[in-house]
């Protein structure tokens, strides 16, 4: 039997009898839990990471249980990092618990640290690491396993002892993370598999955002309260381009890669030292990349065209709304990256088609003080620039949208009355009830929502979404269609006649 210091565990949203009924969505790895487990390793323990989503998928009568009784572990890490983990989490802790009650468990993440005097009060729950973790879990892990530092002297813990419930202060902040080792993919399970379900690998850039998005749980506002960090922290350019040729070299198949950190003004001479080592190191990747506020220089968009592989390759822009009157009612509430017109979102389509770049155009149904003549000015702009754009020019942009849920953390979460929403889910039982009995049967049309505003009901954002999403299909399935045809054309001017 393999015997194992700590188990990582990416959980699924849901354990369920049949899967076929479950979108046990995500599957892509929060590659911290990559670093942390590394970070042991590189301190002499043995470690693992389980991305039970994915063993799923491979094998659909996989059970938590039955892994773990093929295994000896001493404690088993679960990661919470974003709140549709919720119901997920508890249940992988609660299996570990019944397969054998003495596997220390321990919990971390945005979600858990924001509910960890929730998440604590569960039987199947040791600890609960708050903020970032990688030194705090080395010292816990130090503590279950040798015996070293006692648990009042772990920062950003918090815990129990004999059913009393402790918490330490949070006095652990990362001052740079060169330490971390975030592509050490050797370590999860069946790790060859994993470009066969994810073709994008994320690339840790840095921790924090500048910016604080009304519904966004890992937003500056969340990372100051909950983390103590008070500044965006950014990873050396050529980490950055080391990790790529690493991924590159472990997935020889590796088509793009998910850059996590968007580019905005102060941060445009990273994104061109980033883009400038890549391109000197000759890089053939597609990637998946974000502006985050415009306007975004023409150099960069050059740049950026010019280093990536652009048949595999998207740049994300949030446009929110095409509604200036809710950008700027927004804006007055704390977020200041949506003060930008419709012109300048104009500007950035052009660019992309001046550089062959494909755009996607995110958007969010639902947003304070919107109304229903708000979501018809998003549809007007949806349909102008499918006609204008993607029809006339060719040009690849594509729309999407989901229903947004309001995290914890978020300016709004805190903030009802102010944003103008009523959040029906807000306390942790809310939100494990709430995944619990979601079966994701109908993809995103079956999404969360978990509040109203002012002028639409949570039953009318989740209608409006879908009546905009299944519109936004148009551009896709044209863009499907058209590059088919041109590829059926290359082919036959390209196949030879036969006399």
């Amino acid at each position: 039997m393999k015997s194992i210091d700590v188990l990582f565990i990416h959980p699924p949203r849901i354990f369920a009898k049949d899967y076929f009924e479950v979108r046990s969505a995500f599957i892509k790895l929060p590659v911290g839990l990559v670093a942390l487990a590394d970070y042991l390793e590189q301190n002499g323990y043995s470690t693992k990471i389980l991305n039970i989503p994915m063993e799923i998928y491979f094998d659909k009568n996989f059970r938590l249980s039955k892994y773990l009784r093929s295994i000896d572990v001493k404690i088993c890490a679960i990661e919470l990092n974003w709140i549709l983990n919720a119901y997920g989490t508890i249940q992988s802790a609660d299996i570990v618990k019944k397969v054998n009650p003495n596997i220390i468990t321990i919990v971390g993440g945005i979600s858990a640290t924001h509910f960890h005097e929730d998440v604590i009060k569960y039987s199947s729950i040791d600890a609960v690491i708050r903020g970032e973790g990688e030194i705090p879990v080395l010292k816990l892990v130090n503590h279950y396993l040798k015996g070293n530092s006692t648990l009042k002297d772990i920062p950003n813990l918090t815990y129990k002892n004999k059913g009393i419930i402790y918490q330490n202060p949070i006095g652990y902040i990362a001052e740079d993370l060169s330490f971390l080792n975030f592509v050490n993919f050797k370590l999860l399970e069946n790790w060859e598999k994993y470009v066969k379900v994810d073709p994008s690998i994320s690339i840790m850039m840095g921790r924090s955002c500048p910016y604080n998005c009304a519904y966004c749980g890992g937003g500056k506002k969340a990372y100051n309260e909950l983390c103590k960090r008070n500044h965006v922290i950014l990873r050396n350019p050529k980490l950055i381009v080391d990790d790529i040729i690493h991924l590159k070299s472990l997935y020889p198949t590796l088509k793009i890669i998910d850059l996590t950190h968007g580019y905005y003004p102060s941060n445009h001479q990273y994104w061109m030292n980033t883009l400038q080592l890549l391109q000197k190191e000759n890089v053939d990747i597609g990637a998946i990349f974000e502006v985050w506020s415009l306007p975004a220089k023409d150099i960069f968009l050059r740049e950026s065209a010019k280093t990536f592989d652009l048949s595999r390759s998207f740049l994300n822009f949030s446009v929110n709304t095409y509604s200036e009157r809710v950008r700027q009612i927004l804006v007055k509430l704390g977020d200041p990256k949506l003060n930008f017109s419709n012109k300048d979102i104009y500007n950035l389509i052009n660019k992309c088609e001046k550089y062959h770049l494909p755009l996607i155009l995110w958007l969010t149904v639902g947003n304070p003080y919107e109304t229903i003549k708000d979501f018809i000015i998003n549809l007007k702009h949806l349909l102008g620039i499918t006609k204008n754009y993607v029809i006339k020019k060719k040009q690849v942009i594509l729309f999407i949208n989901t229903a947004v849920l309001i995290s914890p953390g978020s300016l709004a979460f805190s903030n009802e009355n102010k944003f103008g929403v009523k959040i029906k889910e807000k306390t942790f039982k809310d939100f494990y009830n709430l995944f619990r009995d979601l079966r994701y049967s109908k993809s995103f049309f079956d999404d969360p929502v978990n509040y109203k505003t002012i002028y639409l009901s949570k039953w009318k954002i989740k209608i409006l979404n879908n009546l905009y999403q299944g519109i936004s299909m148009i551009p896709l399935m044209h863009s499907i269609i058209f590059n088919l045809l041109m590829h059926n054309n290359a082919y036959k001017r390209s196949k030879p006649s036969i006399k």
